[in-house]
């Protein structure tokens, strides 16, 4: 009868120990890089540009406080009131007041486009819109609403 051979299992070796090079350190890199250099030394570092170092540009245009813009702001929504109420009817008025501190969708959209001029406002400028179209409506009991 034939046997098969035995298979003896081995344990795995262990993996060899690899010697470790030392860190090169900085100084030997920079020869190695300069003696790879084919044209000649290295250019000198580089330099801040001669027009970083003057004096800043003016603004175009002054700059505004924050309380100078919030008051822009403020009186463009109490203009914007003033006219509204000149057309609005008492159902409007009343409705417009039961409704605060929210506005009718229509009249805020109304409101935001004719003080913007275009321009994307952030949540002061749209604060200070509101207060001044509230304080406005609240000032003028009903105000031209007839």
């Amino acid at each position: 009868i034939e046997s098969e051979p035995e298979v003896v299992k081995s344990q795995p070796d262990a993996p060899a120990e690899i010697p470790r090079t030392p860190e090169p350190e900085l100084e030997d890199l920079v020869l190695n890089v300069r003696s790879q250099a084919t044209d000649g030394p290295l250019p000198p570092p580089a330099s801040r540009p001669d027009w970083m170092d003057g004096p800043l540009p003016t603004a175009s245009s002054p700059v505004r406080t924050l309380e100078e813009l919030v008051g822009e702001y403020f009186d463009r929504g109490a203009n914007f009131a003033e006219v509204w109420l000149t057309t609005a009817t008492p159902d409007d008025y009343a409705e417009t007041m039961a409704s605060r501190p929210y506005l009718p969708q229509v009249t805020h959209t109304s409101l935001v486009k004719s003080a913007a001029d275009g321009a994307w406002l952030d949540q002061t400028e749209l604060r200070a819109l509101r207060d001044g179209f509230w304080e406005t409506l609240e000032s003028s009991g009903q105000g031209g609403v007839t």
